[in-house]
């Protein structure tokens, strides 16, 4: 797949990914800050520790922070800047509250294992974003505030090596999920591409086969199939533009199950013609006998569907030209749009073997 057309992808669902955290983002902290505001003017305790005006302050500060990310965000200010300043901002602001917020007590276990949870939490929230970079600044950062709240609170009472072990391979589980993700949307849109114009069977051999479809060409003797309704420029012309897109669809939609029923690559539709590849990518010893099928398959298809729309009066008819031979099959187009195709005399021998059949 193109790398610049994943990277928008990825883009795009990361962007949606930060907006639905900087909303539960907003949301909690305004949670946070209405149970500190009833225990700080004492409507009710619902902290130990009566919240102090560092605590609202902080509290503040995170609503601030967290409205202006929701702000900028839904504005669609996001790259990778952006990104890096909500990652440095979510973890300073929580290593700052549990440095100093006094509702969070700073003795024993309670404020270490508060920070394991807060560095795996946030680490963990920024694999929303799918960035391999990212993921390991976030990593760092994870180490950086556990580090420094263990040691400003480390005590006898605990052996912080084993959690720190544990955090590393939760962060190295992490990191390896970015990469799976990545490469499992990489190879979904690859494979959704692909079906398009080749049959699912024929898709999953080339996967099964670890078997590519590289930029570029190779000669390779195939079976080529061009079809066309005839006079259909004619008969558009006394229909309604929605109905001719209506029966249009209808149609191909009835030949695309036909042609990957016997494992034919579609190489492109042109208007109402449709043009078929038999032994590209794959190459079968059955390729002109596959071929010869589907032109049956698709005339008996027409014939339903003449049925189907009381056109038996008049019925809609169908070319088919089928040749055998070597053509140059491969990636052809521009650096920005490639498509599969084949190209050479045969193929333009078959589009005239297939005009033929107006007077054969």
């Amino acid at each position: 797949m193109n790398n610049k057309l994943l990277e928008t992808i990825v883009k795009e669902r990361s962007l949606k990914n930060e907006k639905s955290v900087a909303i539960n983002r907003l949301l909690v902290i305004l949670l946070a800050c209405s149970f500190d505001l009833i225990s700080y003017f004492e409507i009710y305790s619902i902290t130990q520790i009566k919240p102090t005006a560092i605590t609202l302050i902080a509290d503040f500060s995170f609503i601030t922070f967290s409205a202006g990310v929701l702000f900028f965000l839904f504005k669609n200010y996001y790259n990778n800047l952006v990104k890096y300043i909500i990652i440095s901002f979510d973890y300073l602001i929580i290593t700052l509250i549990l440095l100093y917020d006094p509702t969070i007590s700073k003795e024993g276990q309670i404020v270490i294992w508060s920070a394991l949870t807060a560095s795996l939490f946030l680490f963990y929230l920024n694999l929303l974003r799918y960035s391999k970079a990212g993921t390991i600044y976030s990593a760092t950062l994870s180490l950086i505030l556990f580090s420094l709240i263990s040691f400003s609170s480390i005590t006898s009472e605990i052996d912080i090596i084993p959690m720190y072990l544990g955090l590393c391979v939760l962060l190295y589980i992490g990191y390896s999920l970015t990469i799976s993700n990545l490469t499992m949307m990489e190879e979904a849109n690859t494979k959704l591409m692909m079906e398009r114009y080749l049959s699912p069977q024929l898709v999953n051999e080339l996967y099964k086969n670890n078997t590519s479809i590289e930029p570029g060409g190779k000669i390779q003797r195939v079976t080529i199939l061009f079809s066309d309704i005839r006079s259909f420029t004619t008969i558009s012309e006394k229909l309604p533009p929605n109905e001719v897109v209506r029966f249009l669809n209808e149609y191909l939609s009835l030949m695309t199950d036909k042609i990957f029923l016997n494992n034919g690559t579609i190489d492109k539709f042109i208007g109402d013609a449709i043009m078929t590849i038999f032994g590209a990518p794959i190459q079968g010893k059955d390729d002109s006998l596959r071929a010869i099928v589907t032109a049956f398959q698709m005339q008996d298809a027409l014939s339903e569907l003449n049925a189907k729309r009381n056109l038996t009066s008049s019925p809609m008819e169908m070319g088919i030209g089928i040749h055998t031979g070597d053509v140059l099959a491969g990636n052809i187009g521009s650096n920005k749009r490639l498509d599969y195709t084949v190209i050479g005399d045969n193929v333009n021998l078959c589009s005239r073997i297939e005009s033929l059949t107006k007077y054969y």
